[in-house]
């Protein structure tokens, strides 16, 4: 038995020298009106040459890109049909083993073989039996059980190869990180077998290279799929758990298994080793999203921002579920759009956008209707209202200033100012009168503001003052 469990741990060791990052701060946009939803994360790109995202449908698992949006940042467009819908993801660097998150199976039977996420391909060995060639695995996971699948190029899984001669199907798992020369290494595996006298089907662990260190410790379920080639089996966890070496590097909060599946031909006289996938990485965390069509954020501070050299439109998107938003922008009631992008990436938190620097590009509003458009390419999802908002470069000249006085009073009067210097409507809010004893104002007094067109006081109290002037006053943000 040497050589079959020696390679074992060189198979698994090979998992170890995996150094790729994680998919990080993964999450969903809220659920589009055709039934889609965007998944966002942040992978580092060094030596990638798989990224995909993996969800299923009527016929089975499907895999799709995901498609780098901007920095580290990438995105993939999914369908959500369901009350509750998993996902998987798919990572490679290089021609290294995968990193993968299968799709949570929520089932429980075995699950159908289109329904475990795809682990690696392996090349067609036509030097072999058919029924020893690999060429893909598989895997899966619900609450309580892990799910492999071998696939082979033919021959279902005969279990006797002849007179004396057993056929050996596994997968094997260990921890990721063990070291190949480590004396210590231990492996389990899910083992297909019909050997008399030494082994049977069932979840075994393996501490050495002898027949004496492999132990049975559980039972395992498997189902043989004769049209597609594929023998699906199924361990307890429990079984796993139960095991002090397995939970020694096992961990739950952020659970990693090494993984890949071997076949074997086994004499009286030894172990002849046939083929081996590259297996990887499995991460059995639940990736989901609920389905809710309901536009239940709240878009909060949205409106126009004016600073000295900085002019813009902002929001805050928050959610309750902590769901994004794909695209916002401000609207205007004339229906020009703005749009506006975030530097946060977290939705749990409260997410503030804004537009680009408008300043010099901007057009002149008076009180100007604004919403916050939310849409979810190809659809527009949801509206939330603006306070109204201006934004006026300078007002025309008061006209026709003019001054009377009667019976001790001083009246000035002027016509409302209606326009901006650009020459667009706008709406005055209010009128400054001021008074100065030079013609350049250089100091003055406030002597009224009104939003009247008038403004009578008494003689005495513009003595001292020449001139005066009138100002239009606009309030803006």
């Amino acid at each position: 038995m040497k050589r079959f469990f020696i390679l074992i741990f060189l198979c698994s060791s090979a998992l170890a020298a995996l150094d790729i990052d994680q998919w990080q701060n993964l999450r969903f946009s809220e659920q589009t009106l055709s039934n889609h939803v965007y998944l966002r994360g942040e992978i580092a790109q060094s030596g990638l040459s798989l990224n995909s995202a993996v969800y299923q449908t009527d016929s089975g698992l499907v895999e799709t890109d995901l498609a780098i949006l901007e920095g580290n940042s990438y995105q993939s467009y999914l369908p959500a049909t369901g009350s509750r819908n998993y996902y998987g993801l798919r990572k490679r660097v290089g021609s290294s083993a995968l990193d993968v998150v299968p799709v949570y199976y929520p089932g429980a039977n075995l699950p159908a073989p289109n329904q475990l996420t795809k682990l690696a391909d392996d090349e067609v060995n036509t030097q072999i039996p058919n029924y020893y060639d690999i060429v893909a695995d598989y895997a899966t996971f619900s609450d309580t059980k892990l799910y492999t699948a071998l696939q082979n190029r033919g021959g279902g899984f005969p279990s006797s190869g002849g007179f004396l001669v057993f056929n050996s199907y596994m997968t094997a798992i260990a921890n990721p990180d063990i070291d190949p020369d480590d004396p210590g290494a231990i492996a389990w595996a899910l083992h297909y077998v019909n050997a008399a006298g030494m082994y049977t089907p069932g979840l075994y662990k393996i501490t050495g290279t002898s027949i004496n260190d492999v132990t049975r410790i559980g039972d395992i379920s498997f189902q043989i799929h004769a049209s597609s080639n594929t023998l699906v089996m199924s361990c307890d966890m429990a079984d796993l758990y139960a095991d002090a070496d397995f939970m020694a590097w096992f961990d739950p909060a952020n659970p990693r298994i090494g993984m890949l599946s071997l076949t074997a031909r086994v004499t009286l006289s030894g172990v002849a080793d046939q083929d081996n996938t590259l297996g990887g990485v499995i991460h059995p965390i639940p990736l989901y999203v609920d389905s809710v069509q309901e536009f239940t954020a709240e878009i909060s501070n949205a409106g126009l921002q004016i600073q000295e050299d900085d002019v813009y439109f902002q929001a805050e998107y928050s959610h309750p579920n902590g769901l994004f938003a794909f695209d916002l922008d401000f609207q205007t009631a004339s229906g020009e759009l703005y749009a506006l992008q975030s530097e946060d990436s977290d939705p749990g938190q409260p997410m503030y956008f804004r537009s680009a620097n408008l300043l010099g590009s901007l057009p002149e509003y008076d009180n100007e209707a604004g919403q916050i458009r939310v849409t979810r390419y190809p659809d527009t999802y949801g509206f939330r209202a603006c306070p109204p908002f201006s934004y006026v470069l300078g007002l025309q000249p008061v006209q026709n200033l003019s001054i009377t006085r009667a019976n001790g009073n001083l009246t000035v009067a002027w016509d409302a100012i209606g326009q901006t210097l650009l020459g667009n409507p706008v709406t005055v809010d209010s009128y400054r009168l001021e008074a100065s004893d030079s013609i350049d104002f250089a100091e003055f007094t406030v002597l009224a503001e009104s939003d009247n067109l008038s403004w009578q006081m008494s003689d005495t109290a513009i003595e001292g003052y020449r001139f005066f002037r009138v100002l239009g006053i606009k309030e803006l943000p």
